[in-house]
């Protein structure tokens, strides 16, 4: 196994990565950055012959080193992900920047919450923990897979990244099972995090995607995020996060429009995949006239 794929896996499945966990905070962030920027990586076959389809006016050595990008951009964001939760609120806001928390502190004012659509840019899994550090009342609907189809580390290490995120302000609604009730946090005037461009398996959650083109191929999106915004009377804002000096700048946009938001969501996704298209979760699923099937 190569030493980029031990590391990310050894971050992702137990909250640590090699040599960063005996690290104060903020130089185990210093010191992702450069593992992830000096260790050697290989594109993804996949995600090249994908950026050359989303991108047919760029050169080709262009392309491969857009594809280099990608591939160090995933080995960060596992590793960051391993240090984040360690964060003193302080250091949290410092190392994410909020830009239109204005936008969800009026939304929230309303009394009704308010659904956050979020985006698989960027280092995915840091909004809802910048915006609970930050000290909103946040709650995140996800898919996790059951210990049993899990090894025994994997089960262990996803307990433990959970258990630390919870300390942190964050719950969890584990999608598709018992106690699954998305409309609780918005009862409670909180904010809700639902996936915005990612799919659950099907027979979890239970919902056709909707096609809508994105860099010029159609795409499945789910609407779950947008449903329950509708049928819950509260607002539905857009969350992007994305790479901003040494670390992230995450956006909220203003209450999407009308009664059908999804359209303007993606086109502000769009723009955003456009300006840092290394940062994507899915272009190893994104295919010629393919749709993507997230998770």
């Amino acid at each position: 196994m190569r030493l980029t794929e031990y590391a990310s896996r050894i971050a992702f499945w137990h909250g640590f990565a090699p040599g960063l966990g005996g690290l104060p905070p903020l130089r185990a962030l210093a010191a992702a950055r450069v593992l992830s920027a000096t260790l050697p990586v290989r594109p993804r076959p996949a995600v090249r012959h994908a950026l050359g389809i989303a991108f047919p006016e760029r050169s080709a050595p262009a392309l491969d080193a857009l594809a280099a990008a990608e591939a160090r951009f995933t080995l960060r964001q596992r590793l960051e992900m391993a240090v984040f939760p360690r964060l003193d609120r302080a250091s949290a806001e410092r190392h994410v920047r909020l830009v239109g928390r204005a936008h969800l502190d009026r939304a929230l004012s309303g009394g009704r919450g308010a659904v956050l659509a979020g985006a698989h840019i960027g280092v995915h899994g840091l909004p809802p923990l910048a915006l609970a550090r930050a000290g909103y009342p946040v709650a995140t609907r996800t898919f996790l897979l059951p210990d049993a189809e899990l090894s025994p580390a994997q089960a262990y290490g996803q307990r433990k990244r959970k258990a630390l995120e919870s300390r942190m302000g964050l719950r969890f609604i584990r999608a598709g099972e018992p106690g699954d009730d998305p409309f609780a946090p918005l009862r409670r005037g909180e904010a809700l995090i639902s996936t915005g461009d990612g799919l659950g398996p099907e027979q979890v959650l239970g919902e056709a995607p909707r096609v809508l083109p994105l860099l010029g191929q159609p795409v499945a999106w789910p609407e779950q995020a947008f449903r329950i915004a509708r049928e819950a009377g509260a607002p539905v804002l857009g969350l992007f996060l994305r790479s901003e000096g040494e670390g992230h700048r995450l956006r909220i946009t203003p209450p999407l429009g009308g009664d059908d938001p999804l359209p303007e969501f993606v086109r502000t996704y769009e723009e955003e995949l456009r300006d840092c298209p290394e940062e994507w979760q899915f272009w190893d699923l994104f295919r010629d006239g393919a749709l993507i099937r997230g998770y």
